[in-house]
């Protein structure tokens, strides 16, 4: 658990074809242990193959949650979790891409587009540029170090100020 966010991690690596995307939508279910899955599945524990991701989304969509979304990091399959992210003002709420959100907490520290992207496993800058990086400049999530040179080599981005203290008062909040 994290003060943004909660994280399931399991060893090993997407198999079977299967990516993140296809974790979203309706996809074949093909289980490491057919005994075991066929014991949860007539224990009533799942209800059928290949829904239980798409179940998760409905849930969360449900409670007004961002999706949760999936990556390989590290040699483990990472879900995670997001909150909606509420301002200080009343009756307002933020609400996070889930791009920006799984981009945000790569941003303590200044990092730069290549590095960030590298990190999301993004190959397509220009993707990488108008979903992720300006929607969160926009939003006031990150900055420029160097907002007069935006095309500079040397550009990194960072959370802004104002958003790290509001998500730590956020996070202090809750504790």
């Amino acid at each position: 658990m994290h003060d943004d966010r909660v994280e399931i991690i399991n060893s090993g690596e997407f198999h079977f074809g299967i990516t993140p995307e296809k974790l979203k939508e309706p996809h074949e279910s093909k289980p490491w242990n057919p005994l075991i899955a066929n014991a949860f599945y007539r224990a009533g524990i799942i209800e059928r193959w290949g829904s239980g991701t798409t179940n998760m989304i409905d849930w969360c969509e449900e409670n007004g949650n961002p999706a949760p979304h999936w990556q390989e990091r590290a040699g483990s399959i990472v879900m995670t979790f997001l909150p909606i992210i509420k301002s200080k003002a009343p009756q307002v709420t933020m609400e996070v891409t889930m791009e920006v959100a799984r981009l945000l907490p790569f941003c303590e520290q200044p990092e730069s587009r290549r590095v960030l992207q590298k990190k999301l496993k993004l190959k397509n800058a220009d993707h990488f540029r108008k979903a992720y990086i300006l929607p969160a400049i926009k939003d006031g999530w990150i900055e420029m170090t160097i907002p007069d040179k935006p095309q500079s080599r040397l550009q990194k981005y960072r959370l802004t100020g104002k958003r790290k203290s509001w998500l730590k008062k956020d996070s202090d909040k809750g504790e």
